[in-house]
């Protein structure tokens, strides 16, 4: 899966209220990078089956991967800690395979 953006606390944290709700909530990923991102920015290549225990993935007929806990109750705290250390961000960097500028 590919996540536009860097390698960062931030970027790698759902937003709260907007990413907390919904069928697509969670952190948002894609299957494709050119859904993740426009020509020449960043991509973080994620590989889902190695995010950390408590993440799963949940993907929509559209390409749309979120990137949420397991425990969907967790989901609003993750996100109000957005740009901060947390554990679930470092979860979402244990899946984290790799960076690339997309084409």
């Amino acid at each position: 899966m590919f996540r536009g953006g860097g390698n960062t606390d931030t970027n790698l944290t759902p937003r709260p209220g907007k990413d907390t709700e919904g069928e697509k909530r969670g952190l948002s990923t894609f299957d494709t990078p050119e859904k993740a991102a426009r020509p020449g920015e960043k991509v973080q290549e994620i590989d889902v089956a190695k995010l950390g225990p408590d993440l799963e993935a949940f993907k929509t007929p559209d390409g749309h991967v979120s990137i949420r806990p397991k425990d969907d109750s967790k989901l609003g705290d993750w996100a109000s800690q957005r740009g901060q250390p947390n554990d679930l961000t470092d979860q979402v960097r244990q899946g984290r395979v790799g960076e690339a500028k997309r084409t």
